[in-house]
């Protein structure tokens, strides 16, 4: 049987066809080449130095509240310990650095042992050679394009004097601010812009303590001629429920800070640092989580055969009301109402899952429900941390996790 003819069947000729395959193709080439030109040059622009393109331009029209306005810099970003001299972990090059720049971190938070500035804690020659590493480390980090806070992160032995004598602590953290205005000049004009001052991580005192202690530290710098904004946490871990409940400090250029890691049953199971914690005895719960949660029953069941009843009753506290992401972005909008009505910008600048018994997807579906719940709520962020127990690099290679990066950053 004959075959019908190319024209009775509306095939395209072969001496048509041919060249017109080679044009089609050329032209998606094309196409093709200019879309990847157009990516290249939105992408720089969007991660580079001149980034047009911030992740809270929707939050433009909060007015005071807007961080993305008058902060752009400091809309996501990183807890940095590694940087201090005494920190023995993985210290990154700058190449390293560069390139979480690059990703689009552009803040680092550096928390400052505050002891170490503070006479009663440190000698003179010693706060000197904190200050001098202090120094440089600012230095570094600034010119490879970081906005920095500068985080007063004392430890045990400050929080004890501020717990148990409240005015002894307070001078002891003016002494120490005093010393940090002078060693890294602070109070002079040329000063980096791209610097902001955290008064105290997370006080010990109650609030009612606290936040007139905070609101003459205030003072007291403004008067100095510190024109720095300053960060301003409250007592209570810095929980948000504290900070919704107070009244905004009096002053010019005030930003607030919140940390938050609910559920702490999830976010710090495993915890290997305090052998009195039920946590340690907790692994691999899960996130979504609820009572119902299959890997939480078998939990509950095999705690309960084990004996660990404190464990068991920290569960089932915790997740009498299941933990979801929509419950997280709920609190974080309380927070975005308290700062649209106080007119003041809010920072979660902390919030990590430790990495020691969790599955990976249940860590990163947490992380990205925070860092969504917190932009959706025009709150700047800084991630708890780098590299280690909470960390997304390689604590021996500085490897990024690609899972958590996309968590933070996609």
């Amino acid at each position: 049987m004959l075959s019908k003819s190319n024209h009775q069947t509306g095939a395209v000729p072969d001496h048509v066809r041919q060249p017109l395959f080679a044009a089609v193709w050329l032209w998606a080439f094309l196409l093709g080449l200019l879309a990847f030109v157009c990516f290249s040059l939105s992408s720089s622009t969007a991660f580079g130095k001149d980034r047009t393109e911030q992740p809270l331009a929707h939050c433009s029209k909060l007015g005071e509240a807007a961080l993305a306005v008058h902060y752009p810099d400091l809309a996501r970003g990183i807890n940095f310990p590694n940087w201090a001299p005494d920190y023995r972990g993985f210290k990154p090059s700058e190449g390293q650095l560069a390139e979480l720049f690059e990703l689009g971190f552009t803040h680092l938070r550096l928390p400052i042992e505050g002891e170490k500035l503070m006479p009663a804690f440190s000698s003179s020659e010693e706060t000197k050679d904190f200050l001098d590493h202090l120094k440089r480390s600012v230095q570094q980090l600034q010119r490879l394009g970081f906005a920095l806070s500068l985080d007063m992160h004392p430890g045990p032995d400050f929080s004890s004097l501020h717990e148990t004598k409240p005015k002894q602590g307070f001078e002891q953290l003016r002494i120490a601010w005093e010393q940090l205005i002078n060693g890294l000049s602070l109070a002079s004009a040329g000063v980096q812009k791209r610097l902001v001052l955290e008064l105290l991580n997370e006080p010990v005192p109650p609030q009612g303590i606290w936040w007139p202690q905070a609101q003459k530290l205030v003072t007291h710098l403004r008067k100095s001629g510190i024109t720095l904004p300053l960060v301003v946490g409250p007592a209570n871990y810095q929980r948000f429920e504290t900070l919704v409940a107070s009244k905004p400090l009096q002053g010019t250029g005030l930003i607030y800070a919140i940390h938050y890691y609910d559920p702490f049953v999830f976010t710090h199971q495993g915890i290997s640092w305090d052998d009195t914690s039920p946590l340690k005895d907790i692994a691999f719960l899960p996130f979504p989580a609820s009572l119902d949660h299959g890997a939480v029953k078998a939990q509950l069941y095999d705690l309960k055969i084990r004996g660990k009843r404190k464990a068991v009753e920290e569960i089932e506290t915790v997740l009498a009301r299941p933990w979801t992401r929509e419950r997280i972005a709920a609190d974080l909008q309380k927070v975005k109402e308290w700062a649209m009505e106080a007119q003041a910008p809010v920072l979660l600048n902390e919030f990590g899952v430790l990495n020691f018994a969790v599955a990976q997807s249940a860590r990163t579906k947490w992380i990205q429900s925070v860092r969504e719940a917190a932009e959706d709520a025009c709150l700047g962020w800084a991630h708890w941390e780098y590299s280690d127990g909470f960390g997304f690099a390689d604590p021996q290679t500085g490897q990024l996790d690609p899972a958590m990066i996309k968590a933070l950053l996609e």
